[in-house]
């Protein structure tokens, strides 16, 4: 059986829509629920804590948790050394972490939104 990521199966859906199907045919708004579905889901699990080994290794900054402390300690930092055994560098600072030493990431919060009168909007 062959499993894939659910951007894969979004973007298998995607196809779909485009691509004869011979006597088959997938009515677009099923195909869009599908991807509607995706879409939340993936939107949904962006906002939540995920297994360190599916965190970003392509320098973009995120929250770490790691698995030491009471209550656990949360930082910001980013992936910057392919093969280190402390490959996690601690944002503006010169301190490293080792992959062993984390349990999850999430991505950064979007930032508020401000209004013309530089006040958070909704709060």
């Amino acid at each position: 059986m062959t499993t894939m990521t659910l951007e894969q199966a979004r973007q298998l859906a995607e196809e779909w829509g485009n691509v004869p199907m011979g006597h088959v045919h997938m009515p677009s708004e099923y195909l869009r629920r599908i991807r509607d579905a995706i879409d939340a889901h993936l939107a949904k699990s962006a906002q939540e804590w995920q297994p360190i080994e599916t965190a970003p290794k392509d320098g973009s900054l995120v929250l770490l948790c790691t698995r030491s402390g009471n209550p656990r300690r949360i930082c910001m930092a980013k992936y910057a050394e392919e093969g280190s055994s402390y490959p996690w560098r601690v944002d503006q600072t010169n301190y490293h972490l080792h992959t062993a030493d984390l349990t999850y990431w999430m991505p950064l919060p979007a930032a508020p939104m401000l209004s013309h009168r530089g006040e958070v909007k909704g709060g």
